[in-house]
């Protein structure tokens, strides 16, 4: 409980003037702080209201967008940067390393979020893994790691160390590649993966693309917090084609709307090798749904 407090903490440090103090609390109180978290960090932001609320937190995700956030908005996001892996022992590669399921997103589609932990199951770091989609079935899969910009050469030496004889290849693109993050009430209609046109169509597996008619090829619906929107991974230099009703913000936006719904990310809030994946609510954030996988890791 102390390491979960200890990252939550970490969250704030670059975006508030002074730190939260986490008092004692009861284990009566179920293992979701997010929201929590959110009401706390929303006061301590400088265009929000002072006083902390001393009533039980509401755990409902619905609350509103501050001014600054509200409608239909893009965003370039800072920091990360994208790892290209492919080759023949792609899916089996990644599906060693990463805390989320490979064989859900092996035919292409929208991608994920997930973790790489080290050997005694602490989080090195967290990632999104979007499927490159290259034609309509997906014939060379091919999948870019976003991560962290500022420790890329520390992940690709990482991910080199269980190479071994496997056929897969690992370059830095992050020059080649923008990523974006769009939300607001019109993102339903901009994203359309898994709809098939034709009813009568035979079923498809999970992930397999059947439209592309998208604002983007790479991307995927950002499930750690419910209104966090879409994530899309686009060449350097091209912003998306959104309808005029979207704006853009400045990048530094992206970090404060982030910290205001108590979404984690990056190096500054996973310390390398402290957190295991549930004190850091990786379950919650849909970055492990392998109970099984996840437990192997932390025993072994």
């Amino acid at each position: 409980m102390p390491k979960l407090f200890s990252c939550l903490g970490r969250l704030v440090s670059d975006n508030i003037s002074k730190c939260v103090s986490f008092g004692p609390i009861s284990s009566q109180i179920p293992l979701i702080y997010n929201s929590f978290y959110h009401k706390i960090i929303h006061h301590k932001v400088s265009r929000s209201v002072s006083t902390i609320p001393t009533s039980e937190p509401s755990l409902n995700t619905s609350e509103k967008e501050d001014k600054v956030h509200q409608g239909d908005k893009y965003i370039k996001v800072p920091y990360r940067g994208l790892i290209e892996l492919h080759g023949y022992d792609t899916i089996k590669f990644l599906q060693g390393l990463i805390t989320n399921n490979m064989p859900s997103i092996s035919s292409g589609g929208d991608g994920f979020y997930t973790a790489s932990l080290n050997p005694v199951g602490r989080v090195l770091f967290d990632a999104f893994i979007h499927p490159k989609n290259l034609g309509t079935s997906f014939p060379h899969p091919t999948f870019l790691v976003e991560c962290d910009s500022r420790i890329i050469p520390e992940i690709i030496k990482h991910m080199k160390k269980y190479l071994l004889r496997s056929k897969v290849n690992i370059t830095d693109v992050s020059s080649l590649y923008q990523i974006w993050n769009v939300w607001g009430n019109e993102i339903n209609n901009l994203w359309w993966r898994h709809q098939v046109p034709n009813p009568s169509a035979t079923k498809l597996h999970t992930g397999t693309l059947v439209l592309k008619e998208n604002i983007a090829e790479i991307g995927c619906r950002d499930k750690r917090y419910p209104n966090m929107g879409l994530r899309l991974v686009l060449p350097v230099d091209t912003k998306p084609t959104l309808p005029n009703s979207f704006t853009e913000l400045p990048s530094k936006e992206y970090i404060i709307r982030r910290i205001l719904h108590g979404v984690p990310e990056g190096i500054h809030d996973f310390p390398q090798g402290e957190a295991l994946p549930l004190q850091s609510n990786f379950d919650y954030m849909g970055g492990s749904k392998l109970w099984g996988k996840l437990c192997y890791f932390i025993l072994n």
